[in-house]
């Protein structure tokens, strides 16, 4: 499984997330990083592996001023 079969399928549990999640040509925001296990992914590539047990985490960059 990777990380953007994980993505899909939080989606697919929760559909109002995807407008948060992804650009509308499916591509991950910009604003947003991944973390597999607290290891930091490619957000350009969200082809990681991950396995039973492994943790996700979707941090978002907070911005203003």
């Amino acid at each position: 499984t990777t990380v953007r079969e994980c993505l899909d399928d939080f989606v697919n549990k929760f559909p109002l997330s995807r407008e948060w999640l992804f650009e509308e040509d499916g591509e991950l925001r910009k604003y947003l990083d991944i973390f597999v296990n607290l290891v930091e992914t490619d957000p350009d590539d969200l082809s990681t592996q991950v396995r039973n047990g492994d943790e996700i985490h979707i941090v978002m960059h907070l911005t203003g001023g």
